[in-house]
Formats: structure tokens, sequence, C-alpha cells
């Protein structure tokens, strides 16, 4: 059976070999997210920009994080997304971390240099 250079479909639910372009999208801003959010804490660490500055920055970094994540629980309807959206409030509420990679990162260091 000739396809004529388009691609297969495959079933996503049986094989889990792949990622759906709303997961993709989704991860890639979650990374994206937190090296800014790492990025803005060591230019703050260094003297580089203020720190009100980067606040600002860092309330904007986070606002678009929450609302991609935000999107992709309701998009996808997977459970991880909603768990990571509520560890992305919780980090936020609790430490003012963008990320809860970054929170970890952040508490990591703290730990660490003490």
């Amino acid at each position: 059976m000739h396809n004529a250079g388009r691609p297969v479909p495959v079933d996503t639910r049986r094989t889990g070999a792949s990622i759906s372009d709303a997961n993709m999208l989704a991860l890639t801003a979650v990374v994206i997210a937190t090296v800014l959010a790492l990025a803005i804490t060591q230019l703050r660490l260094d003297g580089a920009i203020g720190t009100n500055f980067a606040a600002v920055l860092a309330v904007l970094v986070a606002a678009a994080h929450f609302a991609v994540v935000l999107v992709a629980a309701i998009r996808t309807r997977r459970i991880a997304w909603s768990l990571y959206l509520l560890l992305t409030a919780a980090a936020f509420i609790a430490i003012g971390a963008v990320t809860p990679i970054s929170a970890a990162l952040s508490l990591l260091r703290l730990v660490v240099s003490v």
C-alpha cells in the first residue's frame, strides 16, 4: 500500500512510543521557563540586574509558565499535567519559584551552601 509521502498515523494508545504535539510543546515551555528562571536568579545574585526588575521578570515567566501548563492540563486531560500544575502553584506560593524544577534546584543550592 503506497502512502504518497504522507505520514502514517500511529496509534499511540497501544504503543506508547510517541508523544503528542500538545505534550511536546508544553514540555518545551517547561524547560524554557526553568532555564529562564534559573538565569534570572543567577543574574540577580551576580548583581547584573536589580531585585525589582528580577521580580518583575520572574512573575512574567511564572505567569506564562502557569498558563502553558494550565492549557496542557485542559487539552491533554492527563493527570500528570494537573499534578504538575498543583506543584507549580505550591512552589510559587511557598518560595516564589517559577517552576517546581527551579524550586528544587534553588533548595538544593541552599542545602549545599550551608
